[in-house]
């Protein structure tokens, strides 16, 4: 598969909002009851200077009122972006929504898809798969099709599309079982009827965390046999999979967030790193056969590993091959994004300008990431564009969708200066009802046509239109008004179903340690103090804390918050302040056993001490213990008054938290 830019994307000068057609060669829309001409061929030379998404191409394929519609659209998308440019207040004023759908038997999404910005394939929180048409009537207001014997909830995707053929749609599922739909889709403005069946046609057993497929070649996050990540799975191959380790000296137990397959390189992202690998070694690699044994994965090193851009812990990350639109942009530059503690953010990866005919793959560098949008008010849900050129983030209050720009300031200062002014434009926003016993559970948009898509707690499906229209500048009054309206977004809702960020995994409640009053605190001395200040049995005084479902808790805050693909659970607890109120020089600490077996030791697994300063807000901080410390001496070290933190690996090192997500959880 070429990853090279388009030469002709068929995009033209937005100021228009017209195409730039040869005054002989006007393209024909069919007349009212004449057959409709299926293709449609650009005649002229077009000006790369938006996004042109791939279903789209070639474009000689195109129905010509799905050409039509998306070169408008991408056109009022590019003029709206270079009028906020000019003045960022420009688009704040709010959108309607377009429509409003309502699933039935009371039904809600938990995961959706868009597809050639027209059909919406949802996972419900039943397991269940829905395809629906946005262009559909509305009297015909429900799916056209459905799926009812998915196992597992769907974690990756792929869709592989084009103009001409069938989408081709790949998801993978907890269940470690990954589904292949082929779908004959029309487009949008094309008059044509569905007709295929919405059942899968192949189906792959025993991977999950499906990240990318080109050909034969899949990447996963996941396999059924071991807690570790990373993989490239091959079928035709002599040795189908091989495991994509970290490099010496990094933890392996993290999570693979993106793998983004080139053509000579492969880059994968974790929560505290991105692994360069090269393609060839691993092609080598899968063509050998290894005799060892029939289960044997042989495991590859990464050519190069390059540290998290700052201190931070990586999530929400996104890998992409090019920031398309951009005709500067070279082809051997990749695109990350992650959301930093300074908002959202996004970086490049850039090929350090040297040719070594002694390294087996060219050596990146990654500049300080550029800040592109604020971390608003409690952000719950991330989608990034195809080529990582839009994204929207949502919050209980609203949505909003902005322009990304990876293109570095003009001299290397600018780079850590977090200021507005280097932020993306703003596109567009709506905002939600005010119904506090209603949130936002997923979302999906396409970046080229402005369709945006939400899936709430209730049910409805509400669907905005950034491309239908340029919004008008702002008259003087709102213009004065701006400063206290940009962001005007309401505060949190106290809710009784509260916003998880993975409602599917975690749909329980846990009480929290760090600010939840626990009940039924024993007097000390009792059978539960296992040392002075220590109590075992802590399910009893914070119910729900070990569950593996229950959202905040122990297994919660091991997987989500830190990244440790491992089971866990809570052994111990302390009494600091357990009966009383926080105060300000009190803590909370808890000991948690992680599972022995995906911890690679023989008897049990590493010991974390997970703490909570009672500040506001209150937030955890976590640090391993020594190897050699189990639950056994470190009881016996703490009946001798000693202090906790001695046997740590060090409390200033404290592991990378994802503190997004414990904010959220601040606002149950």
């Amino acid at each position: 598969m070429d990853f090279s830019p388009p030469l002709s994307v068929g995009v033209f000068a937005p100021q228009t909002g017209t195409q730039n057609h040869n005054a002989d060669e006007e393209p024909r829309i069919p007349l009212e009851g004449e057959p409709e001409q299926p293709h449609h061929r650009p005649s002229e030379t077009p000006v790369i200077h938006s996004i042109w998404p791939d279903y789209a191409l070639p474009e000689e394929r195109l129905p010509t009122p799905t050409y039509n519609d998306l070169r408008d659209r991408v056109a009022r998308l590019s003029e709206t972006e270079l009028r906020s440019n000019a003045d960022g207040r420009y688009p704040v004023r709010r959108r309607k929504w377009a429509k409003e759908l309502q699933m039935s038997g009371g039904r809600s999404a938990s995961w959706m898809i868009l597809i050639r910005s027209r059909w919406l394939v949802i996972e419900t929180m039943d397991c269940h798969l829905e395809l629906w048409d946005l262009e559909s009537s509305p009297t015909s207001n429900g799916p056209v099709a459905n799926f009812d014997a998915v196992a597992g909830f769907v974690d990756g995707y792929v869709i592989v599309d084009e103009a001409g053929e069938p989408a081709q749609l790949f998801i993978s599922t907890t269940a470690h079982q990954v589904y292949s739909f082929t779908l004959d889709l029309p487009h949008r403005c094309e008059n044509r009827t569905y007709t295929s069946e919405f059942q899968p046609h192949t189906i792959l057993s025993g991977y999950s965390g499906l990240r990318a497929k080109q050909s034969d070649w899949w990447a996963f996050a996941k396999t059924k046999e071991t807690s570790v990540q990373g993989f490239l799975y091959n079928p035709q191959a002599k040795t189908p999979l091989v495991r994509l380790a970290c490099a010496d000296g990094v933890t392996e137990r993290q999570n693979v967030l993106d793998i983004l397959l080139g053509e000579s390189n492969i880059i994968l992202i974790r929560n505290t790193s991105i692994d360069i690998y090269n393609r060839s070694t691993l092609g080598a690699t899968l063509d050998n056969v290894h005799p060892e044994s029939s289960g044997f994965v042989p495991v590859v090193k990464p050519q190069q590993s390059l540290p998290q851009p700052k201190h931070d812990f990586i999530h929400h990350a996104r890998l992409f091959h090019r920031h398309r639109g951009r005709a500067e942009t070279s082809t051997s530059s990749f695109v990350w994004a992650a959301f930093l503690d300074c908002g959202w953010a996004i970086g490049r990866l850039e090929r350090d300008g040297t040719d070594d005919p002694t390294k087996s793959c060219a050596m990146y560098t990654t500049p300080f990431p550029r800040r592109v949008a604020h971390g608003f008010n409690n952000p719950l849900i991330l989608e990034w564009g195809h080529s990582g050129s839009r994204m929207i983030a949502l919050s209980e209050g609203g949505i909003q969708m902005d322009f990304v720009d990876p293109q570095p300031p003009q001299n290397d200062a600018d780079w850590k200066d977090y200021t507005h002014k280097y932020y993306g434009p703003l596109l567009a926003n709506w905002r939600f009802s005010d119904d506090v016993e209603d949130i936002p559970r997923c979302a999906a948009f396409d970046e080229a046509t402005g369709i945006v898509v939400v899936g709430m707690h209730s049910g409805k499906i509400l669907v905005g239109d950034a491309g239908d229209s340029v919004p008008p500048p702002l008259t003087p009054e709102e213009h004065a008004e701006w400063k206290t309206r940009w962001l005007d977004y309401p505060e949190p809702k106290y809710t009784s179903n509260p916003p998880h960020p993975s409602p599917k995994r975690w749909p329980g409640l846990a009480s929290i340690p760090g600010y939840t009053k626990p009940k039924n605190v024993p007097e000390p001395g009792s059978a539960y103090e296992v040392a002075p200040g220590w109590f075992c049995e802590v399910e009893r005084f914070y119910p729900g804390i070990n569950q593996p479902d229950a959202w905040g808790g122990i297994p919660w805050h091991v997987q989500e918050l830190a990244g440790i693909p491992s089971g866990a659970r809570c052994v111990l607890v302390s009494s600091n302040d357990l009966c009383g109120k926080l105060e300000d020089d009190s803590s909370v600490m808890a000991v948690i056993e992680l599972d022995a077996e995906a911890e690679g030791r023989s008897s049990r697994g590493g010991l974390l001490l997970l703490s909570w300063d009672a500040t506001d807000p209150v937030e955890p901080g976590l640090v391993r213990f020594q190897p050699e410390v189990t639950t056994e001496s470190l009881i016996d070290f703490l009946k001798k008054d000693g202090a906790v933190y001695c046997l740590s690996e060090g409390y200033f090192n404290s592991l990378p938290l994802d503190r997004s997500k414990y904010k959220t959880l601040l606002y149950q």
